[in-house]
């Protein structure tokens, strides 16, 4: 999970593009679903409002219907994101960015700091989902 965390998970579609992990409350495992987490490069799954593995960053701005802050990267949360600013993207969804190229991050979005969506390095480093989170509360 990160830092160290574990959580029990069962695995769905293992090993397959399907492949969906879903992580179990703490105490009520098995019962109750704590979160979904989606990661193979050829996913099919996606949110109902089209947000999958590989939408671009200017895809989460249309959906989201404004700028979004995200995590710096080079570090255990890199390009972590669920600060919508208030936008249409549902706050238990969290994605992770990555770049398609990962020269022009640097050095301006690195490490354990917030950026938002409209950076001039984002757009420059061409960010994308790589990991899909649902939280369920």
């Amino acid at each position: 999970l990160g830092e160290g965390e574990m959580a029990r998970a069962t695995v769905l579609f293992p090993e397959t593009e399907n492949e969906v992990f879903v992580t179990w409350e703490a105490g009520k495992e098995y019962k109750e679903i704590a979160e979904v987490l989606i990661e193979k490069p050829d996913a099919p799954w996606m949110t109902n409002q089209g947000i999958g593995i590989g939408t671009t960053l200017e895809e989460l701005v249309k959906i989201n219907g404004k700028d979004f802050k995200f995590a710096g990267f080079e570090w255990d949360y890199s390009g972590f994101t669920n600060d919508w600013q208030g936008g249409k993207i549902n706050e238990n969804l969290v994605v992770f960015l990555e770049p398609s190229d990962p020269a022009k991050v640097y050095p301006d979005l690195l490490g354990d700091e917030l950026f938002l969506s409209n950076h001039p390095k984002a757009k420059a480093a061409e960010l994308k989902v790589r990991t899909i989170i649902i939280r369920f509360e």
